[in-house]
C-alpha cells in the first residue's frame, strides 16, 4: 500500500476506506494551468473523517509526468507558484518603479 493517497480519495467511495492511512496530502496538478489547477484543489478540499488533508504533508504531482516527490518536486511547485503570483500581467501586485 502506498504511503500517500491522491486527492481522489475524497471522492471515490473504493478509496475513501483508506483514507484514515492517508500520511500525505498529493497535489495533482498541470503545468500549463498551476495557478489555476491548484486553487481548485484546495478549494474544493473536505474533512473526511474529521481529518483535514491540508493539515498532512504536501507531495506534488505534475499531471503526465511520473517522478516520485522527495521534495524536488514540491520544491519546484512551489517556484512555479510564486512566480506566477507575482505575474505583472495577472494583476495581483504592483510593480513600483521608483524603487
Amino acid at each position: 500500500m502506498k504511503d500517500a493517497f491522491l486527492l481522489r480519495a475524497f471522492w471515490d467511495p473504493k478509496m475513501r476506506k483508506n483514507m484514515k492511512a492517508a500520511t500525505n496530502y498529493i497535489m495533482e496538478v498541470g503545468r500549463d494551468n498551476i495557478l489555476d489547477d491548484s486553487l481548485e484543489k484546495l478549494v474544493k478540499c473536505k474533512l473526511f473523517g474529521g481529518k483535514d488533508p491540508l493539515k498532512l504533508p504536501m507531495k506534488v504531482e505534475f499531471k503526465n509526468e511520473p517522478a516520485i516527490d522527495v521534495g524536488g518536486v514540491t520544491k519546484e511547485y512551489l517556484a512555479l507558484v510564486v512566480k506566477e503570483v507575482f505575474n505583472p500581467n495577472l494583476g495581483m501586485f504592483k510593480y513600483n518603479e521608483d524603487v
